[in-house]
């Protein structure tokens, strides 16, 4: 939130601000449904408040696995997206650019979604109660997931994004 308050007053226009993920994102990858919501305060979270549609998470994944790249055109510097993906200095399972390294409940057990058959350059995003979008750069793929899996049945989406590799070889 601190980071996002910082870019949004360097902007100088609080509209502008407001407008800025519309103009220099969404749009640019036809992601129509996306809405990015902002606190109380005016302040865009990061972590989370994202809406978007399936298809909508599908291109932003895509554009992920393209390392920035849409229709030719970098919308990311280069190697941002494998910056993304380091491993954050204080976690073993979380990336430096706001993605997961490791699957929905392996915080505990990293190595579970290699251990289910997933490449292990895979990355993801997760969201609220089992919401995925899984990223497998080796493999060209990548897989969204929405509904309401909430954590405590269990759900573990490496199994069937591993299930899902497999169909496809």
């Amino acid at each position: 939130v601190m980071l996002s308050r910082l870019w949004q007053d360097a902007i100088g226009d609080k509209n502008k601000a407001l407008a800025w993920p519309r103009v220099a994102l969404f749009d640019p990858l036809g992601m129509q449904s996306a809405v990015l919501e902002a606190d109380e305060y005016g302040t865009f979270v990061g972590s989370s408040y994202l809406y978007a549609t399936a298809r909508d998470w599908a291109r932003f994944g895509q554009f992920l696995l393209q390392d920035g790249v849409w229709n030719g055109q970098q919308i990311l510097p280069g190697g941002f997206v494998a910056w993304m993906r380091e491993a954050a200095p204080a976690s073993k399972v979380y990336g430096r650019g706001q993605l997961w390294i490791e699957g929905p409940g392996d915080e505990q057990s990293p190595g579970a979604g290699i251990a289910a058959g997933l490449a292990r350059d895979t990355y993801w995003m997760e969201g609220h109660d089992g919401q995925t979008v899984a990223i497998i750069p080796s493999e060209q793929m990548m897989v969204v997931r929405l509904g309401l899996t909430p954590a405590t049945f269990g759900y573990r989406p490496q199994i069937m994004v591993a299930a899902l590799v497999k169909a496809l070889h």
